[in-house]
């Protein structure tokens, strides 16, 4: 059976607006390109026996390949007001990154970024028999 996880619209948002400033530059063009790829083909796939994930590449692992699932310490990075607010910060968006390694493979990528990210996790940990390990 399989299960497909998009990316959320605040993730797709989030790449459209860096290609937005990739495009004022006319040299960062190619690379605001990858964003919008890159926000269309974002997406999770649980099969019964692998998890496949696709960005701008499509990277696969199979259940029995894993050999950990750790949850890395959430990133927020801060917008500084300026002279609109001194010494006021703003956090735009919290990012928790999720890391499933194998003997050969690494896939990494913001856990709360996905459709029904918990269910993903949850899937992935009761298809693996591993219990779910946290970095600080």
């Amino acid at each position: 059976m399989e299960q497909i996880y998009n990316l959320q619209m605040r993730g797709k948002i989030l790449f459209y607006i860096a290609a937005f400033i990739c495009f004022i530059s006319l040299i960062g063009i190619p690379v605001g390109i990858l964003f919008i790829i890159m926000a269309y083909r974002a997406k999770i796939v649980i099969l019964d026996d692998a998890v496949v994930y696709t960005m701008l590449f499509t990277k696969t692992i199979c259940y029995k390949d894993i050999t950990k699932i750790m949850l890395a310490k959430p990133v927020s990075p801060r917008l500084y007001m300026g002279n609109a607010a001194p010494g006021v910060f703003i956090n735009v968006v919290t990012v928790v990154p999720l890391i499933i390694e194998s003997k050969d493979k690494k896939i990494k990528f913001s856990a709360n970024f996905f459709d029904n990210s918990e269910e993903v996790v949850s899937i992935i940990l009761k298809k693996t028999k591993l219990k779910l390990e946290t970095r600080t």
